[in-house]
């Protein structure tokens, strides 16, 4: 089961959710336009064996 950061949920988070609450290295900086902001992540699996995201 998955929880979100901060607080604990009996509820399971959907994929989009486990997603979002996923954390990596900046590969790219941060680009603010148009009151948002978007970047590039590089996301490590837990297992070594799967690649890199």
């Amino acid at each position: 089961m998955a929880t979100a950061v901060g607080f604990q949920s009996t509820v399971q988070a959907s994929p989009f959710e486990r997603w979002w609450q996923c954390h990596g290295a900046w590969v790219e900086p941060l680009n603010q336009r148009r009151e948002g902001q978007s970047g590039v992540q590089l996301l490590r699996p837990r297992n070594p064996s799967h690649p890199l995201l």
